[in-house]
């Protein structure tokens, strides 16, 4: 159990420092580039589209982590590639 805390943990750390550094980035970026109204706002929405799938993705691993080192997993048989493990990441 504590495991799996520490897993959790870790894994909503670089979550949110992912999520940080891509509002940061998308700050910095439409100021730095004049992107005002509409147009800073798509960049915006994009880059951070991005990082809620690379988030979903780092949750993956962390699901297919848990499984591998014994710690729970899914009890269907025939959840078995990595898009099962980002598509169950992408829905939590």
């Amino acid at each position: 159990m504590i495991v799996a805390w520490l897993l959790a943990v870790v894994l909503f750390g670089l979550c949110g420092v992912l999520h940080a550094r891509a509002m940061a980035f998308a700050m910095n970026f439409t100021d730095r580039n004049d992107i005002i109204g509409m147009h800073g706002l798509v960049v915006a929405l994009y880059v951070l589209a991005t990082a809620h799938v690379a988030e979903a993705g780092l949750y993956a691993i962390g699901f297919i982590l848990g499984e591998w080192i014994g710690i729970g997993g899914f009890e269907q048989e025939n959840v078995n590639s990595v898009m099962d493990f980002f598509y169950f990441s992408v829905v939590n």
